[in-house]
């Protein structure tokens, strides 16, 4: 956004103060161009948040220049975010997987032990839900082992608006 200090409805500091409280738009780039040069301007206009600022008149080629370092900014702060948001995810899909890694663990241990200590006729009575809990187990093992080797993260659509790890 390029705004000028002194505006009819709302001064430019106002627009930058409303910007900046607002989750939605508080990273956009701000060039304030303005008539009021002082170097005090200068500084209130950056402390206040005004990632430029510029002195009317400015030359246009100098406004552009300002614009396209804006953008250049924009694009690394955008490509930041992506980079710490996909380190979360495998952060998160480790801890994930290590969380449910070891109760399962125990769970197959217990699986195996009580199997053996039962005796054939038994099993046949209950051979059908030991293979769906030991099937189960190894589903769970396996997306356990995606979660923890997982190193470049992407999401794909669950729902019309829930996205989940994509973990092909």
């Amino acid at each position: 956004i390029i705004a000028d200090w002194t505006m009819p409805i709302m001064d430019g500091l106002t627009l930058l103060d409303t910007l900046r409280e607002d989750e939605k738009h508080k990273d956009i780039y701000f060039i304030m161009l303005t008539g009021r040069g002082t170097i005090r301007d200068q500084i209130e206009g950056i402390t206040y948040g005004a990632d430029n600022f510029l002195v009317k008149p400015a030359d246009p080629n100098v406004i552009l220049a300002y614009v396209k370092a804006g953008m250049r900014i924009t694009e690394l702060q955008e490509e930041l975010k992506e980079a710490e948001h996909s380190k979360a995810l495998v952060e998160m899909a480790f801890t994930t997987g290590h969380q449910i890694n070891n109760p399962l663990a125990g769970i197959k241990m217990s699986l195996d032990s009580i199997k053996a200590e039962l005796e054939v006729k038994e099993i046949s009575k209950i051979s059908d839900e030991l293979d769906i809990i030991e099937k189960s187990v190894v589903r769970i093992q396996e997306a356990v082992k995606k979660l923890t080797n997982l190193t470049n993260p992407s999401l794909i659509s669950y729902t019309s608006d829930t996205q989940m790890l994509n973990l092909v």
